[in-house]
């Protein structure tokens, strides 16, 4: 996507690609995990150095050879009725991403990076979602298992030959089944409705941003992803500087965040 030689004249392009068909119900960073962070950059007249400055960006980001990254080219398309698609520069290292986004803004040139975070299952929410299936079916099943073993053994022993009749089950044998199952669904209904909404949940995260086992990871970063965090957009605005000081332009507009380079422990509710 990107020209192999950095220096090569730029050309403008459209701030606003057109629509190329039907919309998208997925976001834009659908798959790469849950957006965290947004920084942006506006640089007045500079318009015209948009392919510039991205293949410089791009290149920069490959030649840093952090161990573990990869780089890449992606066009994304976001929600909404109109299929709007966007060229971005993909940074990623284990499970933090940074997509880099440069466009002509009128006269000016607008740079933005998004961060998202997708981390690994959570042992713990693995282990607390198998204890659920567990508590929920597992005396349904011994329910019907023992209905069926009980059931079985009646025919068989009306069928044998020369045997007698089995007797039939009394009123407190079947009085004391339906109470049972009465109990197994009173205890457990509302833990089958929190499987439910726990379905509903993944179903709308794969819809939405492509993840259905959103509810298996953790809603919190850790001291080494929130490292990972920092560590990533310290390098991605470094490249961006640089490339702004190899182009000639004003590198000192690409500022550090107000709030710093530390993200919130906490990524979602849930």
């Amino acid at each position: 996507m990107f020209p192999q030689s950095a220096t090569s004249a730029p050309q403008p392009t459209s701030a606003m690609p057109p629509a190329t068909g039907l919309g998208s119900m997925r976001r834009a960073f659908a798959g790469h995990g849950t957006l965290i962070k947004h920084h942006s950059w506006l640089l007045d007249g500079q318009n015209m150095q948009v392919m510039g400055i991205r293949q410089t960006i791009f290149d920069k980001l490959v030649q840093r050879h952090l161990d573990k990254s990869d780089t890449s080219a992606e066009n994304l398309t976001d929600q909404g009725l109109v299929d709007e698609r966007r060229d971005y520069i993909r940074y990623r290292r284990k499970s933090t991403s940074v997509f880099i986004y440069a466009t002509p803004a009128g006269n000016d040139l607008y740079i933005s990076r998004a961060t998202t975070v997708q981390p690994g299952f959570s042992l713990l929410r693995v282990i607390f979602f198998i204890l659920l299936l567990a508590i929920v079916f597992v005396p349904f099943i011994n329910v019907i298992t023992t209905s069926s073993v009980a059931a079985a053994s009646v025919s068989a022993s009306a069928r044998s030959f020369g045997a007698p009749a089995a007797p039939a089950p009394d009123g407190s044998a079947i009085g004391a089944l339906f109470l049972w199952i009465f109990l197994l669904l009173f205890f457990s209904l509302p833990l089958v409705w929190v499987l439910v909404a726990a379905l509903v949940r993944s179903i709308a995260s794969l819809v939405l941003d492509g993840d259905f086992w959103v509810l298996l990871r953790p809603n919190s970063l850790t001291e080494f992803q929130r490292d990972e965090v920092a560590l990533m957009e310290h390098t991605t605005d470094n490249v961006v500087r640089e490339a702004m000081k190899q182009l000639g332009l004003d590198a000192d507009k690409i500022t550090a965040p107000p709030t710093g380079y530390q993200p919130a422990g906490r990524i979602r509710l849930i």
